[in-house]
């Protein structure tokens, strides 16, 4: 018979203290790992089971995550096609006229400088920040000048109107401009 030296044995309560967890903690944990011995009901550990529990409880090392890049998105089905519909602009078409009317000016104008144009027009232009005011004429008449707002919409639409001409189709009415009078 061989003699082997026992370790001191620690009832659940050292055990826990000793570990720093409750003691329904440490008993769950070494009964799922089979660290612990029983004895009708009290749970008693050698120095063993505390290393083997204190090993269950260690976190693994964890490597570094790897730096992540952003794919470039893939275009939309619809971003394809969409040259086949209108210009997506707050603007309708005989609106669109006036801004690139007022566009070519260099100086503030009033409704009655610009084809089509009519007080109404220029308040829903002024109300979605496309013209801004300036000031008044002698007549009273207000002033507009094209806005960046403005500008961003005429761009939007040569852009569309660029995919329409590159897909073998015209720009249509949003295209009047282009077309020569004579």
């Amino acid at each position: 018979m061989s003699e082997e030296k026992l370790d001191q044995i620690y009832t659940a309560d050292e055990a826990a203290a000793r570990l720093r967890l409750t003691n329904r903690a440490l008993i769950k944990i070494a009964k799922k790992h089979g660290c612990c011995s029983r004895f009708g009901r009290d749970y008693l550990f050698s120095e063993a089971d505390l290393f083997a529990i204190w090993e269950v409880l260690r976190e693994p090392e964890r490597e570094p995550r790897p730096r992540t890049t952003k794919a470039p998105s893939a275009p939309s089905p619809f971003e394809a096609v969409a040259w086949m519909f209108g210009p997506s602009v707050p603007v309708d078409i005989r609106e669109m006229e006036v801004l690139r009317a007022v566009a070519k000016r260099r100086s503030p104008c009033t409704h009655k400088a610009i084809p089509r144009a009519g007080p109404r027009t220029v308040e829903r232009l002024v109300g979605m920040e496309a013209l801004r005011e300036v000031g008044r004429d002698d007549e009273d008449e207000t002033l507009f000048v094209i806005a960046d707002e403005g500008r961003k919409i005429i761009a939007k639409v040569d852009t569309w109107i660029q995919k329409c001409v590159a897909n073998g189709k015209t720009g249509g009415r949003w295209a009047r401009h282009l077309v020569k009078r004579p």
